[in-house]
């Protein structure tokens, strides 16, 4: 079971920019530098952002802070100088963002010395110097591409896409996409303090462009098929009534009149509600006291 892709506005497309790990170092007049900054001038072009960093460390550094990038590329030369690290950082990239395209950076005179180990953990070579800046950047290019495509889940990528058709709100809620709060000083300051596209994004189940809770359908139906697949379950439904309707939910489908259950005495008391309104039967035990209050 796999979920609809959605792709990714360009809107936020550009939040994500390409981490180019080089060292920076190096005299200018080097091929590689020279080469890398002529690729970075290209990415510019296609839209893309680029990051650079002059080390190993810092990369992983980079990484750990903020790992919203659209492609990884390595230096051959910083990862030959110390191979235990660059497999490190790998290794941290796929278990972070397991999709991620990592593409190692070298001449094609040096790839003999490049092991097994990174060949089977990365997306593919760049040619520096052998290839054009314009044919490289392109590479790097689709490979963004695809990965943003992928990234963004059912639900929340139809919302995103949504917010970014600038569409009018002629439904519920009644702040009409936060503009009702601009009437007021202190409307304007909640306007402000929330920010305006988390209000354009309060949306109903009027917009069915998003699918419905209701009959499971749209967006939502992908969204749960896709949940139901993380979780490892048969079937997932959402529930937008927080943890206390769904423990309401879970014991009006398990129980019925005159059942036992079998609940702590210092339960929550949602389920105090669901066992009133099923006529379900508590059987009380209590709750474990730590030995060094007891």
């Amino acid at each position: 079971m796999s979920h609809a892709k959605v792709p990714l506005p360009a809107s936020l497309a550009q939040r994500y920019p390409v981490l180019i790990v080089v060292n920076t170092l190096e005299h200018p007049d080097s091929i590689v530098l020279r080469s890398a900054e002529e690729v970075g001038r290209a990415l510019q072009q296609h839209g893309l952002e680029v990051e650079r960093v002059s080390s190993l460390d810092d990369a992983e550094i980079a990484f750990r802070a903020d790992p919203a990038y659209c492609c990884v590329i390595l230096g051959w030369g910083l990862c030959e100088e110390n191979l235990p690290l660059a497999l490190h950082l790998i290794q941290l990239i796929r278990q972070r963002t397991a999709q991620l395209p990592i593409m190692l950076g070298m001449s094609q005179a040096h790839q003999s010395r490049v092991p097994l180990e990174f060949v089977e953990n990365i997306d593919g070579f760049i040619w520096q110097p052998e290839d054009s800046p314009a044919f490289v950047a392109g590479r790097i290019e689709a490979a963004a591409r695809r990965y943003l495509d992928s990234i963004l889940p059912p639900f929340f990528g139809a919302l995103v896409n949504f917010a970014d058709t600038h569409e009018y709100s002629w439904h519920t809620p009644g702040h009409t996409g936060g503009t009702a709060f601009m009437k007021t000083a202190v409307g304007r300051s909640f306007l402000d303090f929330y920010g305006e596209q988390m209000l354009r994004s309060d949306l109903s189940v009027s917009v069915g462009e998003l699918g419905s809770l209701n009959d499971h359908s749209g967006p939502i139906a992908e969204a749960e098929k896709n949940a139901a697949r993380v979780f490892g379950a048969d079937y997932t439904f959402f529930s937008v009534g927080g943890s206390s309707a769904s423990n309401e939910i879970v014991l009006h489908s398990a129980v019925t009149d005159g059942d036992a259950v079998l609940v702590d005495r210092n339960c929550h008391k949602s389920l105090n509600y669901a066992l009133n309104m099923s006529g379900a039967v508590p059987l009380c035990r209590c709750a474990a006291v730590p030995a060094a209050t007891a």
